[in-house]
């Protein structure tokens, strides 16, 4: 897999980046982005965590 290739916008690569960097690969945070929702399998094969805070918002978001 491409890391942060076609998959991930251009704004978002840095959070990847900096969680590939560390060995512990630190959780990503989102709020109200849905775009990460899209790139969660990949983010799974990085072994990278990302805590949703809003997923009920995101959930209607994502719906329209």
């Amino acid at each position: 897999m491409e890391i942060c290739g076609n998959w991930l916008r251009a704004f978002d690569r840095k959070f990847v980046a900096v969680a590939l960097a560390h060995d512990s690969r630190p959780t990503l945070v989102n709020a109200t982005d849905t775009d990460w929702h899209a790139v969660h399998e990949q983010l799974q094969q990085l072994k990278i965590a990302i805590i949703e805070l809003c997923p009920d918002y995101l959930a209607e978001r994502l719906k329209n």
